[in-house]
């Protein structure tokens, strides 16, 4: 991924590719960290702490945006 304004590019891991593609299609939070929960075993707090962290250097960099209802 290329942050255009900056010129920075981003790689992503199997991990974060999996929350990219999921990205495509407008998803909440809590319906993002279920979908996680489901394919990986890990604990559903762990995985909330780390999309979120990935979520919040994506919104950072303008990556992705939060559409507010």
């Amino acid at each position: 991924m290329m942050d255009v304004d900056s010129g920075s590019y981003f790689n992503l891991d199997s991990i974060g590719t999996v929350i990219w593609e999921r990205l495509a299609s407008p998803i909440r939070f809590e319906a993002l960290y279920q979908d996680m929960h489901a394919r990986y075993d890990a604990p559903l707090e762990t995985i909330r702490v780390d999309v979120a962290a990935l979520l919040s250097q994506m919104l950072d960099h303008r990556l992705v945006l939060i559409d507010q209802p």
